[in-house]
């Protein structure tokens, strides 16, 4: 992983979203600070849906100066805007139909082409356009926010498909088995390349990915989320049942880098 690692183990779900949110707000202000927009890649999910249901209150909301935050979305189901399933709709539900940013502000991915392909590359062209880049030449994201599923996956980047190790596009789309619709979602090179990484892991369920993912044998059969070896800062926020299986030699600590 990285030497800018830190693990936070929280209460509940419901506190794992709130310190999500005030990280945000912090990282928002520290670019207003600096005269620049701030830059975050969202992630569906139940966890960040309550994040952003913090954001959306009066104290986050007031906080920050919404027409210098550029919002994107770190992956998406192939699917209409308006969609149950859309993390878009999600989010615009709980959190950017509430406060008072420009819609040019808003960068959803979209299936306007009908071809995932073709959305995929758009999509990346528009990161390309208007995201700052590193010295690399990468798109470098403020603030990237991740999930972590019980198969090692995150973002749309699940096990057994090319969309893992693709290194050249920015972001690229696959159909994972199991899955109802394709997904679009940002690559790990951009992924990577942020400033900062927060990891929104909760639940029972993710207890055992989350032990294998920190504390794991190096020769352990290869996960997505092992390709996450950021050059930023990253922070892993669990609540107690995700970090149960954790022991005192990890490493956890206080968010504050």
């Amino acid at each position: 992983m990285t030497e800018y690692r830190k693990i936070q183990i929280l209460t509940d779900a419901d506190q794992v979203s709130r310190v999500a949110a005030e990280q945000f707000v912090e990282l928002a202000r520290r670019a207003h600070a600096e005269d620049r927009d701030f830059f975050v890649a969202l992630s569906g999910g139940s966890t960040p849906k309550r994040m952003y249901e913090y954001l959306a209150e009066a104290d986050s909301r007031d906080a920050v100066n919404w027409e210098r935050v550029q919002i994107f979305w770190g992956d998406e189901r192939y699917v209409d805007a308006d969609h149950a399933d859309s993390n878009q709709r999600m989010t615009r539900e709980a959190w950017l139909d509430h406060i008072s940013i420009p819609k040019e502000n808003i960068h959803p991915i979209t299936n306007q082409a009908n071809s995932p392909e073709v959305d995929a590359a758009d999509y990346a062209n528009t990161i390309q356009a208007l995201v700052p880049t590193n010295r690399f030449d990468l798109p470098e994201f403020d603030l990237v926010l991740l999930g972590l599923g019980s198969d090692g996956h995150t973002a749309s980047l699940f096990p057994g498909t090319d969309a893992v190790d693709e290194t050249e596009k920015f972001v690229t789309y696959a159909a994972p088995e199991g899955q109802n619709s394709p997904r679009i979602s940002i690559t790990f090179p951009v992924i990577n390349a942020a400033r900062r990484i927060i990891l929104l892991v909760a639940g029972d369920n993710k207890k055992q990915v989350v032990k294998r993912t920190l504390m794991g044998s190096k020769q352990e059969q290869s996960l997505p989320i092992d390709k996450l070896r950021p050059s930023g800062e990253l922070l892993w926020l669990l609540d107690t049942s995700a970090g149960s299986g954790l022991s005192d030699t990890v490493g956890t600590n206080a968010a504050s880098f």
